[in-house]
């Protein structure tokens, strides 16, 4: 570490783009560095990549005051960045743990927006294909630039949440300044910002509450340019941020909100996933209780979903098990309900299962099984189902692109449902929260 030190690297000195994975790791050595004592955290912080100032923040009072000038500037030249160029939807994992890979950006693929559009893609060859992605890329590095020329990065570069959390501790000041700047912000640069106000809003809520639920409501609101994503799933980070607060009442609020205006069941799975994700089993089993006691067939209907796409717990069980006898919409509902209950449950055999495999015949017979059935909650127990053996080791990774490919399957097909039936027109569910 100490010849690593000696060599003067610098993250200003690499390419932004082309030297990202040597940016994270050479941000990682001075992190380390500085928890060791051989560097102070002032001069680490100097030099490492924006993307580890949010774990330099939670180093000491020197760490959490040197990010905390740097982010300031940056934050102020953001907010006054205007004529963001347009770009395809991009998505990106979050900065979570600093023994992370380097989250990497993708593209997403949305869907056509008419059926011409959609019958083009249907033809498109390979080449086709490679030419949109070229475009889209090209349109991403414009908007790179853009703000790289206002010196504005940090609308692309994450920041810890736990940054987020030493700073607001110490320099609470600075932090109602950076929301109270956001919640006047233009729509335009708010999507710019998402992150920076979601991971904002997750800190300042235990001290204010009401402050932190005007900023959650407007994330809500508007659609990133940059999506963070959390899990093989990709649940997005200001669900998962939101549910991690609603032990306070204006932040769950908000949080059963988002479920009630979830418009279809692959909505509904995410924000459950998120809620679990954030430890918030306690209350997704209070929200279920306050729509079951309303007697509403649609709040009766949502509520069972939700039950359905939890993890396995008792009361979602005894919840599904009170409604076994109903017919038509509740039914209906019941239905789609314990089908994903169930295959999670199987989901979770088979999986064990193939943690104790003890021949490649085995693995293979059950990860077959596994592979057919598994969905999003895969993140929520995969250390679990015991102790993995060594036939397991050696063969997990052979079906990891088909447990990707089932799980985004499953987020595919919910979207055409609304409580295990199909979507009703518009005119029939507009305005009606929680239906």
């Amino acid at each position: 570490m100490k010849q690593f030190l000696a060599t003067g690297w610098d993250a200003a000195n690499c390419d932004a783009k082309n030297g990202h994975r040597e940016i994270w790791y050479g941000s990682r050595c001075l992190l380390v560095a500085a928890e060791l004592g051989l560097i102070g955290a002032a001069e680490a912080v100097g030099r490492m990549g924006p993307n580890f100032y949010g774990f330099a923040a939670q180093l000491s009072d020197e760490g959490a005051k040197s990010v905390a000038d740097r982010v300031d500037v940056a934050f102020h030249r953001a907010i006054g960045v205007n004529d963001i160029p347009e770009f395809p939807l991009v998505q990106q994992p979050v900065t979570a743990i600093e023994g992370q890979e380097p989250p990497l950006l993708s593209l997403v693929d949305q869907p056509a927006r008419d059926m011409q559009q959609a019958f083009e893609r249907l033809g498109e060859d390979d080449d086709a294909f490679q030419q949109r992605q070229k475009r889209s890329w090209k349109a991403f590095d414009r908007f790179v630039d853009h703000v790289t020329l206002a010196d504005a990065r940090i609308i692309l570069d994450d920041f810890s949440w736990g940054g987020f959390d030493a700073i607001v501790a110490r320099m609470p000041s600075l932090a109602e300044s950076w929301k109270q700047a956001l919640l006047v912000a233009g729509e335009g640069v708010f999507r710019a910002m998402h992150a920076f106000a979601t991971g904002l809003a997750r800190a300042i809520a235990p001290s204010d509450p009401a402050g932190a639920a005007e900023l959650f409501a407007r994330t809500a609101s508007l659609r990133p340019f940059v999506n963070r994503v959390i899990g093989v799933s990709s649940i997005p980070a200001e669900a998962v941020a939101a549910w991690s607060r609603a032990s306070i009442t204006e932040v769950r609020k908000l949080c059963f909100a988002r479920l009630d205006a979830a418009a279809n069941d692959s909505l509904i799975a995410s924000e459950v996933l998120a809620a679990h994700e954030a430890g918030a089993q306690a209350f997704i089993q209070q929200y279920v209780d306050e729509r079951l006691a309303i007697q509403e067939p649609a709040k009766t209907a949502r509520a069972l979903l939700v039950c359905g796409f939890s993890d396995l717990n008792e009361h979602a069980t005894r919840t599904l098990q009170r409604f076994e006898a109903c017919e038509g919409f509740v039914g209906q509902a019941y239905g789609a309900a314990t089908y994903a209950y169930h295959r999670n449950a199987w989901a979770r055999h088979w999986y064990g299962m193939m943690k104790s495999a003890t021949s490649p015949e085995e693995f293979w017979s059950c990860a077959v099984l596994f592979a057919k059935i598994v969905d999003g909650r895969f993140d929520l127990w995969h250390a679990e189902c015991g102790s993995p053996g060594e036939v397991f080791a050696r063969f997990m990774t052979t079906i990891d692109d088909s447990v990707n490919s089932r799980i985004k399957k499953w987020q595919s097909e919910r979207q055409s449902k609304l409580f295990g039936g199909d979507i009703p027109d518009p005119i029939f569910t507009f305005g009606q929260s929680g239906s």
